[in-house]
């Protein structure tokens, strides 16, 4: 959307003219539609609106707005973002008036590469908690990414809430699929791309995968040359075009498109963002099934992903500088960094009591994935 400053006059004027809103500030970074932040005068508190066209999509999903205030306003909801109302503005915008999160959205620290491993598997259960509660009530919400995953803040905790619902969809039967969202392509699932397209609870689950992949290793690329293939480079050429920049916006997109369908349903979409050396084992097997572009492969709900989840115990590491420190992992506080040892790069595991200082432990390892599953294995 074109977020002009006539059509955002406009859409200020309809919704200060609800009588039910005063517009405090707007969002614009990033925003697929309007947004602000505003007083909801009857309720008496802040929230965030979003404010979008209507398209034949939206119109449905405007339909379905009161399932979605409901779902949203349950007491074991902890784990999504309150929807307080949605309305219409004249014929030409749907107004939806949300919880207002304190705590951003997930993109910045994906971007950063700021999430620990364990912190990212504890944020995905509260994704799938959301993301349950959604399929509870027969609602899908097809577009799962980092920056429809708001924190909410406490102190120095902090826990994950789905937020963002223009894309949900209602299933009109249980276990039934709708069409698929297109409207972020790195993160439609495989048999999002089919023609015809069915989109199901397990592509929800599968956007969630992608997402926890993010978390740990950091994000895909959104740089459209990034996704080309060998196929797609060699139909470029094809068509007379060296680049990516040579061609018209729309179909750039289109064949970009189709290299990022194939990379998704043959499962190799993950290795444009390479796996941390730390990365468990465990973990990375559960990200693979959730992945799987066979949808019956799959988890089968959220519970069961959750489950999986729940059992991992993990060392929460992050990069820092150089080397790689988990904190507080078995009362102990650990960091593997790189070494020269006979001229070749290996990997030293140093320890310390919390707040102490590091001292080696052991001899470096020649194989990175050796040393983190060293530390992995330690116990109390």
């Amino acid at each position: 959307m074109s977020l002009s400053t006539e059509s955002s006059d406009k859409v200020r004027e309809l919704a200060s003219a609800s009588g039910k809103y005063e517009l405090i500030s707007q969002y614009t970074d990033g925003m697929n539609g309007y947004a602000f932040r505003a007083k909801h005068i009857p309720k008496g508190i802040e929230v965030f609106i979003k404010i979008c066209d209507v398209d034949t999509e939206s119109s449905e999903v405007f339909q379905e707005a009161k399932f979605l205030v409901t779902a949203t306003a349950d007491g074991d909801a902890d784990h999504l973002v309150v929807l307080h109302d949605a309305e219409m503005l004249g014929e030409e915008y749907i107004l939806m008036a949300m919880e207002l999160v304190n705590g951003g959205n997930l993109s910045s620290k994906v971007i950063d590469n700021s999430i620990g491993q364990a912190d990212a598997v504890n944020y995905a259960m509260d994704v799938l908690r959301g993301v349950g509660k959604l399929h509870k009530n027969q609602l899908l919400h097809r577009d799962l990414k980092p920056a429809n995953i708001l924190l909410s803040v406490n102190g120095e905790k902090s826990s994950a809430k789905v937020g963002d619902f223009g894309s949900v969809k209602r299933l009109t039967t249980s276990g039934g699929t709708v069409n698929s969202s297109r409207h972020s392509p790195i993160y439609v699932p495989p048999e999002g791309w089919t023609v015809p397209n069915a989109y199901g609870t397990r592509s929800d689950l599968y956007q969630v995968g992608i997402v926890l992949h993010e978390m740990v290793n950091g994000p895909l690329p959104y740089q459209l040359a990034s996704h080309l293939d060998n196929a797609g480079i060699k139909k470029l050429h094809s068509q007379g075009y060296e680049n990516l920049n040579e061609m018209d916006d729309c179909d750039a997109c289109l064949l970009v498109n189709e290299c990022i369908a194939r990379r998704t349903m043959s499962q190799k979409l993950l290795a444009l963002s390479p796996t941390q050396p730390y990365q468990s084992k465990r973990l990375t097997k559960i990200i693979k099934k959730a992945t799987s572009p066979d949808v019956d492969d799959r988890y089968g709900s959220a519970v069961e992903f959750r489950g999986a989840l729940q059992a991992l115990h993990l060392p929460n590491w992050k990069r820092v500088g150089a080397g790689f420190e988990a904190i507080g992992w078995q009362g102990k506080d650990w960091l593997v960094s790189q070494v020269q040892k006979s001229g070749t790069l290996q990997y030293q595991i140093s320890k310390r009591l919390v707040g102490g200082t590091y001292r080696k432990f052991g001899d470096p390892y020649p194989e990175a994935k050796d040393a983190f599953q060293t530390v992995e294995d330690q116990s109390e």
